[in-house]
């Protein structure tokens, strides 16, 4: 339906939802892990409704439903992960610059 609406390919709009997902989530709870957990929620609810809906062999869904995953929690995994790293390399440089000033 929204395939259609938007005229946009599939993987795509599983990476551009993922994404939204991820940011409103973090926006709502602050937390990163949090976030990801419910992009991850609610795709894996979205492949259970493809199981349901589409007509289709179970080894296609299988593949269709490890791509589609894939491709909607790369993006706010990837950015999860850069921005724990740039936490801790922050708090570091902090602890750095306040061990500096005691000695």
């Amino acid at each position: 339906m929204i395939v259609t609406l938007t005229g946009l390919p599939e993987s795509l709009l599983h990476v551009l939802i993922g994404l939204l997902i991820y940011l409103l989530a973090l926006c709502l709870l602050k937390s990163p892990r949090s976030a990801f957990a419910v992009v991850l929620t609610v795709q894996l609810l979205n492949e259970v409704n493809d199981f349901l809906v589409k007509e289709e062999p179970l080894l296609y869904l299988v593949y269709t439903s490890i791509v589609d995953t894939a491709a909607t929690t790369l993006l706010p995994l990837a950015i999860g992960i850069f921005a724990a790293r740039w936490r801790l390399s922050r708090a570091s440089q902090v602890r750095a610059i306040a061990q500096d000033r005691t000695t």
